[in-house]
């Protein structure tokens, strides 16, 4: 990646929320984008991430993992997209099939990724994605 590009990508995401309910994963995830100036919101359930959006209706990116307490990452998801449907979701998770990919996609999840993520897959997506 060239530093222009993550610079660029820094002015254009605003506001990023990972919900995750492993500590250890949102720390890593909020130190990798905090390594490009990108500040980072937490919440560990998906009632908190709605709750969220619903106060930061300017939110631009969201790391949705998929297995929380509370309300899973595809039903938050789909009460996000209903406010904010602009919004890029990523899902993220241990458990991939098909099914869940699927059911995932149909919620309005915008990509879909595997953990362990694959950090410089992930900024690649969204290098493209935002069009940089």
């Amino acid at each position: 990646m060239k530093n222009v590009e993550i610079i660029n990508l820094m002015k254009k995401i605003i506001k990023l929320l990972i919900v995750e309910d492993d500590e250890a994963n949102s720390i890593l995830l909020s130190e990798y984008f905090a390594q490009m100036g990108i500040s980072a919101f937490m919440v560990d359930n998906g009632i908190s991430a709605i709750e969220f959006v619903k106060s930061n209706l300017d939110t631009d990116l969201i790391l949705m993992d998929l297995r929380l307490p509370q309300m899973n990452g595809i039903d938050a998801t789909k009460h996000i997209k209903e406010l904010l449907p602009e919004c890029i979701v990523i899902a993220q998770t241990s458990y991939v099939n098909s099914e869940t990919r699927t059911k995932t996609l149909e919620a309005g999840v915008d990509a879909f990724f595997s953990k362990p993520l694959d950090l410089n897959k992930l900024l690649e997506y969204l290098l493209q994605h935002f069009s940089i």
